[in-house]
């Protein structure tokens, strides 16, 4: 029996199992002494660059979100493009142009200045250019820009007038369509071929509108509001 055991391997000295040994070993084999705790793992890092990328779109869209609004908002329009949008926005801000009672209306640049991405970009074309020349163009519009739904009415602006003081004193409601005797029931004095006069004819919201003294230089040049057929026969 003794010369039998003989031939066997020792046992560890230090307590541990050949199994232990077998499998330190294997370790250290074909995949270069790297330990399992110390393998590549492709789940959990597909699982990092998908959040990696889920941060960046989540980012992205909140700045997007946010340009989004500014872009609607008056202060875009003079900090973008400062030097052609600049005077207007401060005549929006401030001053006595219609432009600053639409904001105090709340009433922004886009309500009224409707532009499609075409449009946008050729705006931004000509500022990078420098291919323009200030003032600006004014902006022909017709009443139906200024009397859509939600703006004004006809009947709301002449009641808003209602009491409108000229400057001798005299009281005088300039947007209220009157029918002269001397023309009939049907036929008024500020109508032409049955049109009313135009609102742009009057009324310019980034300039200084003409206001009452349209009506002195082109009709009431005696700077009243009799009939004209007190002095005039038109018949």
């Amino acid at each position: 029996m003794e010369g039998k055991g003989e031939g066997l391997p020792a046992a560890p000295q230090d307590g541990s199992s050949c199994a232990e040994e077998a499998g330190q070993g294997a370790g250290s084999g074909v995949f270069g002494g790297s330990g399992g705790e110390n393998a590549p793992q492709p789940k959990r890092r597909r699982r990092k660059l998908a959040m990696a990328l889920a941060v960046v779109v989540v980012v992205a869209g909140v700045a997007a979100a946010g340009f989004w609004v500014w872009h609607e908002q008056p202060s875009f329009c003079g900090t973008v493009c400062h030097d052609t949008m600049g005077p207007y926005l401060e005549g929006y801000e401030s001053g006595d142009c219609l432009a600053n009672a639409h904001a105090q209306a709340d009433v922004a640049c886009l309500d009224c200045h409707e532009a499609d991405f075409a449009t946008q970009v050729a705006e931004l074309q000509v500022q990078l250019s420098g291919d323009y020349r200030l003032p600006l163009a004014k902006m022909e519009t017709d009443d139906a820009f200024c009397l859509r739904d939600g703006c004004h009415t006809r009947d709301g602006i002449a009641a808003a007038t209602a009491d409108y003081t000229c400057g001798d004193g005299e009281q005088v409601n300039p947007h209220e369509i009157t029918f002269s005797n001397d023309y009939g029931s049907d036929e008024s004095p500020h109508e032409v071929a049955g049109e009313a006069i135009a609102c742009a004819t009057c009324h310019t919201s980034h300039r200084e509108s003409a206001g009452i003294d349209y009506c002195y230089d082109t009709c009431h040049h005696a700077k009243t509001f009799e009939s004209c057929y007190d002095c005039h026969d038109h018949r």
